[in-house]
């Protein structure tokens, strides 16, 4: 006897636009058990809370998120927690995440991380579409397991993969495959977080913005200084064409925090992380 099993499919789009200086709510759709919170802002930018009221994701599970930005506009996206990949009974969950940003505008995708579980099988996708010199400031996040409570991944598998394009244009691109039961405990693996003993989070940054090789330079050192004082031993800064890309490996989501908060400040116009960070 076949067992039916109900599952999430829910989708959420939150559109900003300029009005006199000020960003603010253009268009708001929710669906299912995807749902945006629009906090008071503390500055010119819209701040967006997404949550996903089913908790997290497990097998067939599908939640799709949708922002857009119009000229001149901005707007800072965060989710009101961590979203949990738990385990799966076989399938992947997926999640889809479409990103637009129009001339002058400027977006922060600022989402807490993502808790990986024991037997999780996750697949994201993450789209941006960038126009004339818009700015994009993206951070995701993976912790595989709470190391508080002791859990390990030894099984499951997560997928993730960018495309960031500017006027159509593909600028950067990239694809992570990790599987627990061969990646994260093979030494030789760095890419699998196997060669950095000990460590179980990982974060990845791009910032894209039009500015020249100096000015992106100037921008990597200040980053860097950062880095220097958080002492992280897995991290590194990369000056590429139009955009700087930030990794970083830690024993935990206390430490990821630690180091990637200031960074993010200082990318995201000297703008502290979304207040929901410190809940």
């Amino acid at each position: 006897m076949d067992v039916v099993r109900q599952r999430v499919d829910s989708s959420a789009r939150v559109d900003a636009r300029d009005r006199d200086g000020r960003s603010v709510l253009a268009r708001l759709d929710q669906r299912g058990g995807a749902k945006v919170r629009l906090p008071r802002a503390m500055g010119a930018a819209l701040d967006a809370v997404l949550i996903n009221t089913a908790g997290g994701l497990t097998g067939d599970d599908a939640v799709e998120w949708t922002c857009v930005v119009d000229d001149n506009a901005a707007l800072t996206v965060s989710t009101a927690a961590s979203e949990k990949a738990y385990r799966s009974h076989g399938p992947f969950a997926r999640q889809d995440t479409r990103l637009s940003a129009a001339n002058g505008a400027t977006l922060a995708w600022l989402p807490q991380e993502t808790i990986v579980f024991d037997g999780a099988m996750l697949s994201r996708t993450l789209d941006v579409d960038l126009h004339g010199d818009a700015t994009c400031l993206l951070c995701e996040a993976l912790v595989f397991g709470r190391g508080a409570s002791g859990e390990q991944v030894r099984h499951g598998r997560v997928r993730d993969q960018w495309r960031i394009r500017r006027d159509g244009a593909l600028v950067h691109a990239e694809a992570l495959d990790i599987n627990a039961a061969t990646d994260l405990g093979d030494p030789s693996n760095v890419a699998g977080l196997g060669g950095a003993e000990g460590c179980r989070a990982i974060a990845t940054i791009v910032w894209c913005a039009s500015l020249d090789d100096e000015q992106l330079s100037r921008s990597a050192q200040r980053v860097k200084q950062t880095l220097d004082q958080q002492a992280m031993r897995y991290c590194g800064v990369s000056v590429l064409p139009g955009r700087l890309l930030i990794r970083v490996v830690a024993p935990d989501s206390v430490r990821l925090r630690a180091c990637i908060i200031p960074m993010l400040s200082l990318l995201n116009r000297g703008q502290d992380v979304p207040r929901v960070w410190y809940v």
